[in-house]
């Protein structure tokens, strides 16, 4: 009887006491164990104390691989401890922080977040104005902002924005701002004080932060972009003229160009005057402007007063509109560091490349206009000016392989060179490195040329047409080129399916597009198994003599194989892939290579693929509502050594419905069929008939 007793609790409240009984219950009759009372603070029984519980976890994380970098999560350059930029960069990974090295593609250090196992959401990158010790800003999913150190790895800093979502973070300085719906929190790592700021009626999408003017800028859902004095701790001026929300904000290096993305095709161009550059130019001191009387009101009316002329710490100028190329909105906008070149990041897969005048180059662009107005006999010549579209201009557009989730832009330049056996110096140029972050787990680095001088028109680039070449080939060619890969470390696709080896050691994981074997230890890739080398084999193998060379070719297009299901050999050396269109194809791990290919395993998509009971052969289910058995066996090659090898064990057998999932006993008796009707049926090894079904 004492082997079927539970224990079950019943509350009762009663003001502020609760009355709780414990009940132990046996098949037919309920016997009153414990009767207590709890009050807000004490708790009694009238036979024993109440027992504390613990909870105990049966299984921990270890860890977590196959992450390059986090959807919408900004991806920047760093500089190393020799202070070379380029080398280096930071992505988010999981709830992790990874620094790479772009050039080996490896991980070089991972920064573990200490509380909590939320996801990176945003972060900032600045360098230690004291030390020059590169400083990583995190905000977090579940609303916590951390600040780490870069050099050692350590945990500086750290609050809470609230419960949400931490949209953007910038740093600058000694001071640290992010957005939380509609909220700007502020904080001051020396002095660890802290405020809020409110004023956007809707969900704040990007924060600046401008140090030396002590100004913070901040764009909402609500299409305001506001300013606030960091001093005093209120908005002083917001800019209006958006169509709808502000989804992307850049500041030149001089913190004097503002350019803003909306939700239209047009991008804004604004401009800064702060109140510190025109005190110096009038000769006046701060406390004169701020004395001086401002006819904010007259006759208690209130007055509009143009933008312009407002008399606050910032002066802004509208300048115009530049039309874009792409209908989608915009996602984000980049500065490089130099406030040259200007990353506008799109909902789709376009990047486009826009480059900002200096002002010699706005007054050669002036006086062509004007030369151009008085050859076509217009007698106000004198008075064309120059449009957004002139100051900002678009020099190239990028089509990428896949949709974009961020970027960054830095700048190497070179000067005059001349090529082996050539008299002719070439003029100096400009490289623009983009460092891009796709949605599928990518992150790759394009270097494009810039010559002088600059293009009239937008040049259109691909860069699925471009390879790692030399540079002086890929010149020739296309000014841009692929210098770098971050692909290995993780999958383009979800993983559907993971197996650990035989020994423990490794762990291969399947996707759509590859198949990785992972090292259990450290959590790094070993071997990547892609389909490329499906497509390319020379011999293909058949379960029959006979087969159609036209329709296995086109089933072996590398691009067009997906696949579906895998089971690795016994040993852990090789692995068995099945693919959508039915084909099995057996890897070596080792020389990463397809030993084996069967096009007509199936007709349909395969499903499942398990190894038999007594582990000497395979056991395949799919859509064809068919089951195959394959038996494995060697290989002999004339002149080399014995290679595994998978053979037809016995006829195919087919079931009542799509095949989903397959079993098999140990002792290789019976096997279990689960299929698409909700049905499990179990049929005997030896003569495949039904034993029972369910």
């Amino acid at each position: 009887m004492g082997k079927n007793r539970k224990w079950n609790s019943i509350w009762f409240s009663f003001g502020t006491a609760t009355l709780l009984i414990y009940v132990k219950e046996w098949l037919n009759d309920i016997d009153f164990e414990a009767v207590m009372f709890a009050d807000d603070k004490n708790i009694w029984n009238e036979r024993s104390t109440m027992p504390i519980t613990h909870t105990y976890q049966k299984y921990t994380p270890d860890g977590v691989c196959g992450i390059v970098a986090n959807d919408s999560v900004p991806v920047k350059y760093l500089n190393d401890a020799g202070g070379r930029n380029g080398v280096n960069c930071v992505s988010g990974c999981g709830s992790d922080i990874a620094v790479w090295n772009i050039r080996g593609s490896f991980k070089e250090s991972l920064i573990s977040r200490e509380n909590g196992s939320k996801p990176v959401s945003a972060l900032a990158v600045s360098v230690d104005p004291v030390t020059s010790e590169p400083l990583i800003a995190v905000g977090y999913i579940d609303g916590w902002v951390a600040l780490y150190s870069l050099w050692n790895q350590k945990l500086e800093y750290t609050f809470r924005a609230g419960r949400h979502r931490v949209n953007s973070i910038d740093f600058s300085g000694c001071t640290i701002s992010c957005a939380a719906e509609s909220e700007l929190h502020v904080m001051d790592v020396l002095s660890g004080a802290g405020y809020r700021l409110k004023g956007h009626r809707g969900a704040v999408t990007i924060v600046k932060i401008l140090n030396q003017q002590q100004i913070l800028l901040s764009g909402g859902r609500d299409s305001f972009i506001k300013f606030w004095c960091l001093r005093t701790q209120h908005c002083f001026l917001t800019l209006t003229g958006h169509p709808g929300p502000v989804w992307g904000l850049a500041l030149s290096a001089d913190r004097k160009t503002l350019v803003t993305g909306s939700s239209d095709h047009l991008l804004r161009l604004w401009k800064l005057n702060y109140k510190t550059e025109r005190l110096s130019s009038a000769g006046k001191s701060e406390s004169d402007l701020l004395n001086a009387p401002r006819p904010l009101e007259k006759q208690n009316v209130s007055e509009a007063i143009p933008l312009p002329d407002y008399d606050s710490l910032v002066q802004v100028e509208f300048r115009g509109t530049i039309q874009r190329k792409t209908m989608k909105r915009v996602f984000s906008l980049t500065f490089d560091r130099g406030g040259r070149f200007l990353a506008c990041q799109t909902l789709d897969k376009t990047l486009e490349i826009y480059i900002l005048l200096t002002e010699a180059e706005k007054a050669s662009r002036l006086r062509k206009k004007q030369k151009k107005a008085r050859q076509k006999g217009d007698a106000e010549a004198s008075s064309v000016c120059l449009t957004a579209e002139d100051e900002l201009r678009c020099i190239f557009r990028l089509t990428l392989s896949a949709k974009l989730s961020s970027c960054d832009l830095r700048v190497s330049r070179f000067n005059c060179r001349k090529r082996p056996h050539d008299t002719k110096t070439l003029p100096p140029f400009a490289l623009l490195h983009i460092l891009c972050s796709y949605r599928n787990n990518l992150v790759e680095e394009y270097s494009l040329k810039i010559s002088d001088p600059l293009p009239s028109k937008a040049t259109l680039l691909h860069t699925s047409k471009v390879f790692h070449t030399d540079p002086d080939v890929a010149a020739a060619l296309t000014p841009l080129r692929l210098a770098n890969r971050i692909s290995n470390p993780g999958h383009r696709s979800a993983p559907f399916g993971c197996q650990l080896t035989e020994d423990g050691l490794g762990i291969f994981t399947l996707a759509r597009s590859e198949g990785k074997l992972w090292n259990r230890t450290d959590l790094a890739c070993l071997v990547t198994l892609d389909w490329g080398a499906v497509g390319s084999l020379s011999k293909k193998s058949s379960a029959s003599d006979e087969w159609d060379d036209a329709r296995g070719s086109t089933r072996l297009e590398a691009d067009k194989l997906k696949a579906s299901a895998f089971v690795l050999a016994p040993g852990s050396r090789h692995v068995v892939v099945g693919f959508e269109n039915g084909v099995i194809c057996l890897f070596d791990l080792l020389s990463k290579q397809a030993t084996q290919t069967i096009c007509d395993s199936h007709n349909s998509a395969l499903r499942s693929l398990i190894l038999t009971g007594d582990r000497k052969g395979v056991l395949s289910g799919g859509s064809d509502q068919r089951v195959g058995f394959w038996n494995f066996d060697f290989a002999l090659v004339p002149g080399g050594s014995p290679t595994l090898c998978l053979k037809p064990g016995r006829p195919v057998e087919t079931v009542a419905d799509q095949v989903t999932a397959l079993a098999a006993a140990p002792d290789n008796r019976l096997i279990a069929v689960g299929m698409v009707n909700f049905h499990v049926d179990v049929f005997f090894a030896d003569s495949f008939k039904v034993k029972f079904c369910c």
